[in-house]
């Protein structure tokens, strides 16, 4: 199941928006409020989605400035990869959050939406954090 997020014009540049997603531990302050028990180090973090999972990101791949794409693994028998891409603009930059995730069928339906939401919610708090710096 692919769950893309709303594309986000971030009136800041694809640069600082790379850096505010390409450091765990700058990444705590891009997270919807929901998510709870954050631990992070450069490269992963760990949290909690409350009715959802316990997840553990670890970033695998980094294409300066366009793509931050992490590994999940959760508490859950889901196999998972989160995925931000951001494309320069003339003024600032567009980004998106994309969940591609292996879930069984009888769980589609219940984690589909908060999925999304978190998604969303996520690009939301990026676009606030890059715009503030």
């Amino acid at each position: 199941m692919k769950i893309e997020s709303q594309k986000a014009k971030i009136q800041a540049s694809a640069e600082r928006t790379y850096a505010v997603c390409s450091n765990c531990n700058d990444f705590a302050a891009a997270l919807p409020g929901q998510v709870s028990d954050w631990k992070s180090t450069e490269n992963d973090c760990s949290f909690t989605i409350p009715g959802i999972a316990q997840i553990r990101l670890n970033i695998v791949e980094k294409t300066e400035f366009s793509k931050i794409r992490f590994q999940a693994k959760a508490d859950k028998p889901v196999e998972m990869e989160l995925s931000v891409y951001i494309n320069a603009l003339e003024s600032g930059c567009e980004a998106s959050v994309l969940i591609d995730a292996n879930i069984p069928v009888m769980f589609v339906m219940m984690v589909k939406t908060p999925l999304q939401n978190f998604a969303d919610q996520l690009i939301e708090k990026i676009k606030i954090k890059a715009e503030k710096a």
